[in-house]
């Protein structure tokens, strides 16, 4: 099953990702693309390789109107062999985003490998371009309510997912986010979440940097930590990802003359390559088997 969770995140992930989050409506000339990006990466486990190809359709504001994903899984591995027989290793559009004339995303889509939609996602926003509320449409309706400080940074947010036939609550869940400014304009942020039983703690430098985070995971104390490092230009170049204080693996991150990311290699604790990530510009979403 591990390979239809890959997908399925990669499309959850697309849809929710950077929401900053009254309606508008969509503008034209924020959902036209104006360049194509493809991201190609490949990941190393002991279980199985994963290949994924992913094309971004840009607009002016370098947001993603359309992304088109393609998947190789191999392995012999039960879940390996399972996850390549299930998986579209033909390009197929997978996300689908509207935004409005201040370039806040107001409807997303998420399709599965044979075109259907299987995400809905709608966004509300308040006076100060504050998402305030996501409705996300699929297996049932779910629901996200967000709210804000005096400085605009999200305090608390309430997810409810409701069964579309009954229209009973199923899950219901509060993250509260707690904030610790410091003079130098460096600050903490903490999040928990009591029905995950998780906290988050993340501290960002005085440029805005996210430069650690810390998630603890049970009341047994497990905990992973990523450490991030940037350039003089505020550009990341460096994560490192330790699980209970041990080191796990290390990505480095390369830029290209345009400052978009061109390359990110990721090493094991040993300093192996486990896996690698390259991205450039192409003429459109239609490629050959030969383009990853």
């Amino acid at each position: 099953m591990k390979g239809k969770r890959i997908l399925t995140a990669l499309i959850a992930a697309a849809l929710t990702g950077g929401i900053t989050c009254a309606y508008v409506a969509p503008i034209r000339e924020n959902n036209t693309v104006v360049r194509w990006q493809l991201q190609t990466s490949t990941t190393q486990t002991e279980e199985m390789n994963t290949e994924v190809g992913m094309i971004y359709g840009m607009n002016t504001q370098d947001k993603p109107v359309e992304i088109y994903t393609r998947m190789e899984v191999t392995g012999q591995s039960e879940d390996a062999q399972w996850a390549a027989e299930q998986m579209n290793t033909d390009w197929s559009r997978s996300n689908l985003n509207a935004y409005d004339r201040n370039g806040n995303r107001v409807e997303g889509w998420g399709f599965d490998g044979d075109g259907k939609a299987v995400l809905h996602l709608h966004e509300r926003y308040d006076a100060h371009g504050n998402c305030v509320s996501q409705t996300g449409l699929s297996v049932g309706d779910t629901f996200t309510e967000y709210t804000y400080d005096e400085k605009g940074r999200i305090i608390s947010m309430t997810q409810t997912t409701i069964d579309a036939q009954t229209g009973d609550v199923e899950y219901q869940s509060t993250t509260t986010q707690t904030y610790t400014d410091r003079p130098d304009g460096s600050y903490t942020v903490q999040q928990s979440d009591e029905e995950l039983m998780t906290e988050v703690v993340d501290e960002y430098d005085a440029a805005g940097n996210l430069i650690s985070r810390r998630i603890i995971w049970d009341s047994d104390g497990r905990t992973t930590d990523y450490d991030y490092t940037y350039d003089d230009q505020n550009r990341e170049i460096g994560v490192e990802l330790y699980s209970d204080g041990q080191l796990r693996d290390r990505t480095v991150i390369e830029y290209d003359v345009d400052g978009l990311i061109s390359r990110a290699i990721t090493y094991d604790s040993t300093g192996a390559i486990i896996g690698t990530s390259e991205s450039r510009e192409v003429d459109g979403p239609q490629l050959g088997e030969d383009e990853t």
